[in-house]
């Protein structure tokens, strides 16, 4: 949940989101393909494609929340064996997804996600499984 000090606060910021999410709706197909940003191989920009699915997991159309739970799921973040891509900046996105937009995961995106985290060793995941819902 994001807490604003002020009205005038949210409106800009629900402002500076629309427009956003106008743009990144037509930039991502059905099935989790994102074009016109960057390189869309499942093994380049995990960072960036893990940040796009959290911008479409804060809109309320379904079909974002679709396309978000796409790009999870292509994502090569993490293989069935455990071995994991390495970026620093992804366990914390994860992590938001998680905690923000659980309801909005599919249960083989919030899988992916929550493996991840315990691959990369999230201090969330170590020896407390269930901390996260």
């Amino acid at each position: 949940m994001t807490v604003f000090k002020d009205q005038a606060q949210r409106e800009r910021w629900e402002k500076l989101i629309e427009i956003y999410l106008d743009d990144v709706r037509g930039s991502v197909s059905a099935d989790g393909t994102i074009t016109g940003f960057f390189d869309d191989s499942p093994d380049v920009a995990l960072r960036e494609r893990m940040w796009v699915a959290y911008s479409l997991l804060s809109d309320t159309l379904e079909e974002s929340i679709q396309k978000a739970n796409q790009i999870i799921e292509r994502s090569n973040m993490i293989t069935d064996a455990g071995e994991y891509t390495c970026c620093h900046f992804v366990p914390m996105i994860a992590a938001q997804m998680i905690l923000k937009h659980r309801e909005k995961l599919s249960e083989k995106a919030y899988d992916l996600l929550f493996r991840y985290l315990c691959a990369s060793g999230t201090p969330a995941c170590i020896g407390r499984v269930g901390v996260l819902p």
